[in-house]
Order: C-alpha cells, then sequence, then structure tokens
C-alpha cells in the first residue's frame, strides 16, 4: 500500500527494493517486468537507448513475450530464447511468416498437429484437403496472415487424420509455407479433388470466392445432380462482420468456424452429425472422456 501511494516508506519487498534502485542504476531492475523498466529508462535514464532495456530484463521476460521480441533482440544484438512448445500452432506460423521457419518450430508444429489428430475419431480412409491461399487469406491490416496461419494449421491436423490428398488453390509455396495471394478459384480444384474418391473433402477457406463468384456452389450441386454424395466440409478461419459469422461457399457444403485447431473436435462435430451422424456419433464418443473405474466395475 505504501508503495502504490508513494508513502516515504523504506521499500523491503525484492520488487520494490529493485524499482527503487533501478530508478539510479537500471541493471538494477532485472527483476522488474520489461514494461517497468521501459517506464524507468524514459522517467530517469533518458540517455539510455532502449535497447539496454531488453538487455537488462530479458530474463524476467514472459513466454509470450519472448516470442514477440525477436525481431527486436536482433536488431539489439540480444539473444532471447523461447520455447515454440510453449504456443500455439497458429502463433507459431505467424512467426514463421514474419522470421522463418526454423527446425524447431517445424517439430513443434508436427508434435501439436499430431496430438489434436490423435483425439479424433473420425475414422475416413482418405480425404481430400482444398487449401484456399488467394489474397484475401492475408487476413487484415490488424490480424495479418491469420486466416493463412489458422488454415496451415487445420491443413496439418486434417493430414493425419487420414491419408490425404491436399491441393492448394493461389498463393505462393514456400515448402510449409504458403503466402496467399492471386484470385479464389476454388471449383476446379474441388472436382480435382472428387475425382479421387475420397470419404470426405475438406475446403479451408474465409468463403470469398472471386474467379468467378458463386462457381463453387453451382458445381456442388452438379455433382450431387449426378449422384456424388461426398460430404464436403468447409472450414472457415474468417468471421465475417457483414453476415454477422462466416460466408458459405454452398448450401450443400457444411460450413463450420474454426479458429485454431485445437477446437476442431467439438467445432466439427455439429457438421458431421449433420452429413454423417453414425460417423458423427463415434467421433463424440471419441472425444467423451473414459469413466472412471472403480474396484468393483464403473464408478
Amino acid at each position: 500500500m505504501a508503495f502504490a501511494l508513494r508513502a516515504a516508506v523504506a521499500p523491503s519487498l525484492p520488487l520494490h527494493v529493485a524499482h527503487a534502485a533501478a530508478k539510479v542504476d537500471l541493471s538494477a531492475g532485472a527483476a522488474l517486468p520489461i514494461e517497468v523498466l521501459e517506464g524507468l529508462r524514459a522517467t530517469f535514464h533518458k540517455g539510455v537507448a532502449k535497447a539496454e532495456v531488453l538487455r537488462v530484463g530479458k530474463d524476467s521476460l514472459t513466454e509470450g513475450q519472448r516470442i514477440r521480441v525477436q525481431r527486436r533482440a536482433e536488431a539489439a544484438g540480444v539473444a532471447v530464447a523461447f520455447d515454440p512448445m510453449a504456443h500455439d500452432a497458429v502463433e507459431l506460423y505467424l512467426y514463421a511468416f514474419a522470421r522463418g521457419l526454423t527446425p524447431a518450430i517445424e517439430a513443434a508444429l508436427d508434435q501439436k498437429a499430431d496430438a489434436v489428430a490423435a483425439r479424433l475419431g473420425f475414422g475416413w480412409d482418405s480425404v481430400g484437403v482444398l487449401v484456399d491461399a488467394s489474397g484475401s487469406m492475408a487476413g487484415s491490416a490488424e490480424q495479418a496472415l491469420r486466416p493463412m496461419a489458422v488454415t496451415l494449421a487445420l491443413r496439418d491436423v486434417l493430414v493425419r487424420v487420414a491419408p490425404a490428398t491436399v491441393l492448394t488453390v493461389g498463393g505462393v509455396s514456400e515448402g510449409r509455407l504458403v503466402r496467399p495471394s492471386g484470385a479464389t478459384a476454388l471449383a476446379e480444384g474441388l472436382v480435382t479433388l472428387v475425382e479421387r474418391s475420397p470419404d470426405a473433402l475438406f475446403v479451408l477457406s474465409d468463403g470469398y470466392e472471386n474467379q468467378p463468384a458463386g462457381r463453387f456452389a453451382e458445381t456442388v450441386q452438379a455433382l450431387r445432380a449426378i449422384g456424388v454424395q461426398t460430404p464436403i466440409y468447409h472450414l472457415s478461419p474468417v468471421f465475417a462482420a457483414e453476415v454477422r459469422g462466416v460466408r458459405t461457399l454452398s448450401p450443400l457444403a457444411s460450413t463450420l468456424p474454426v479458429r485454431a485447431p485445437a477446437a476442431l473436435g467439438i467445432s466439427f462435430l455439429r457438421g458431421l452429425l449433420e452429413s454423417e451422424p453414425r460417423r458423427g456419433l463415434a467421433a463424440l464418443l471419441a472425444l467423451a472422456p473414459a469413466p472412471a473405474l472403480t474396484k468393483g466395475g464403473v464408478a
């Protein structure tokens, strides 16, 4: 209380002691949050470079801060390590777009995709995955590349659910990464995947089709008319304000919002129960926790 009220009482708690000492010597504040250190630098050490704040406070950074300050740390010549396994797959893909894909990040992405896929009891023998990498998947200025990052993370899970054929529409491939660009022309890719006779088709797209608009829905309708009943699931990583939800590609495809791979199981169950009730029930049972056992049997 005395600290908060700035009362003239000698500090006794370690962080309070460090705060007081850092007003004189910035390096004495190594245990303080980096935001506090920056405030002290700006107030009491105006001649000290901002890079010194990172050098002094790097060990007190949270894991979230560690991945976010990498560019700044490199410019300052300060080594700041972070643990890829402490971040979700979407964060890791966003980092890879900005800083490059390292072996450690690839390994973490693989482990995370394996873990999610292992929890999904869908049971298909084969699937087709159509990845929309058109320009609209670059996202907004506030959420740059997030739709593409979510899509790539979902792709990683789906190829582990069953043997998969993956087709990417648009974009520029950089190995595992795909940078979004170009028009959205999904219908031709849909037909190509249907010809492989998968048990199910997944379309990973924000729903903004423009070459031409509506062609995907027309193609799905034509496929149904000739007897092709392959379930089609449209997984959207983008909330569209103009439709107060997610944009649909076809009324004959189950459209589901999925913001992260970890939510795929629960988000996907609704569409699965609608399109393939028997498989949906099996998946629901697979997601349910096993009953606790007692000495005499089930609790």
